[in-house]
């Protein structure tokens, strides 16, 4: 983990209830016939029809990702066994529902954005999961034949869903089934079809951005997709500036935010790598902006707070996360926008909240948390919040995660 700058603290002002400033940037500079392409696109025009007298090819991938981020080696060996492990709970794979009414939001995020496919791959060798994950993928391809209304369509578990996909093909794709692998092929085509006309529909900001990225991921690792890039790229590149302040913080507070975005740019890198073409500028920007608040939010161990519904994330993912995006740097001093402040005397760490609650539109799991703090010596940790809001949906079907952390000022 990067030093601490030793540099002394200089006292500042900090002004009350100062409004977030988002990050402007503007989509990447393209050539006219570049833009030309990706208006069309925008208008709904097909990759067919920008190239008419082109053969129209059948949904292949171009190339193999790299997976930049491992995933949970005991996790993956709970799938083996017939489970999901989310959080410490456990579900078994045949009672679980892929469609219908709401899961507790972590278990949700499990099932519908696949985040259980690095846990698989970890798990052992490769020949030893591909059944597994044909057969989960299977039962959720049946039970979700067609885009619903359902959650499993939510533009945020969908964008993470096809990200996921692609990045973990191999896995996906690597049976003898040849009618199933076609069946893949062709759902990751229609979910990529179905962000381009939903991803502005999202939830949040942070939901828009998977579903950008995942749109942007697909037109660079399938067959002509070169004016669907285009079109993500712009698109992402607004979201980003729409969702982070001008010091690097999410406008939800989160750090768990921040750590999702974070994952979203490291592993849309990773699919520029595949294709062996560098990222936008702005790309690489942002995750340089993201990187430093992070880092203002750890204690000396190197683990997490817990903050606006966040438990204690360990040292070990962070490290992997910060060490993924390749950005080294110092934590930051004085997030004003972010509202965090860090002081350190030796060994000892201040965590303090500065700043208003988010609003309703930017928050998943916030809550009023204006001047709590936390306070650690070393490797001990001596006074923390309770958190955990966005941790404790996954033991529970029940709303109290929710209702326990208010999104509106309490009247007095």
């Amino acid at each position: 983990m990067p030093a601490e700058d030793e540099a002394p603290l200089r006292p500042e002002v900090v002004e009350p209830g100062r409004a977030l400033a988002l990050a402007d940037f503007s989509p990447p500079a393209v050539s006219a016939g570049e833009r030309l392409l990706r208006f069309a696109y925008r208008l709904g025009l097909p990759a067919g029809a920008l190239h008419p007298f082109r053969k129209r090819a059948r949904p292949r991938l171009t190339a193999t990702v790299s997976n930049p981020l491992p995933g949970d080696a005991a996790a993956g060996k709970a799938l083996r066994a017939g489970h999901f492990l989310v959080h410490g709970m456990k579900a078994a794979i045949a009672d679980t529902e892929f469609t219908g009414p709401r899961l507790p939001p972590p278990f949700e995020r499990m099932v519908h954005g696949f985040a259980w496919l690095p846990d698989l791959e970890a798990s052992g060798p490769r020949a030893q999961c591909t059944g597994i994950a044909e057969r989960v993928l299977g039962m959720w391809l049946n039970a979700n034949p067609q885009p619903n209304a359902s959650p499993a369509w939510d533009v945020g578990h969908t964008g993470h869903r096809q990200l996921t996909w692609l990045i973990h093909a191999p896995l996906l794709l690597s049976g003898s089934d040849k009618k199933f692998r076609s069946r893949v092929l062709h759902a990751m085509a229609e979910t990529a079809r179905w962000l381009d006309r939903n991803v502005t529909r999202a939830d949040d900001k942070l939901g828009e951005v998977a579903g950008w990225a995942a749109i942007t991921a697909t037109g660079l690792l399938m067959a002509d997709g070169g004016p669907r890039r285009l079109f993500g790229e712009a698109g992402l590149i607004r979201a980003l500036g729409d969702m982070v302040g001008d010091d690097g913080g999410v406008l939800s507070r989160s750090p768990l935010g921040q750590i999702e975005a974070i994952t979203i740019l490291v592993r849309l890198k990773a699919c520029y790598a595949a294709v062996r073409r560098d990222p936008p500028q702005q790309i690489e920007t942002i995750l340089s902006l993201l990187v430093p608040p992070l880092l203002a939010l750890l204690h000396g161990d190197g683990a997490l707070g817990s903050w606006q519904g966040a438990g204690a994330v360990p040292a070990d993912q962070i490290a992997t996360l910060i060490k993924a995006s390749g950005v080294r740097t110092r934590p930051l001093r004085d997030a004003r926008q972010w509202g965090y402040q860090r002081i350190t005397a030796g060994k000892s760490v201040l965590l303090l909240d500065a700043a208003p609650p988010p609003i309703a539109r930017h928050a998943r799991d916030g809550c009023a948390s204006t001047l709590a703090f936390e306070f650690s010596h070393g490797a001990e940790r001596l006074i923390v919040n309770c958190g955990g809001a966005a941790f404790a949906g996954a033991s529970s079907r029940c709303a109290w995660p929710r209702a326990c952390a208010p999104r509106r000022p309490i009247p007095r």
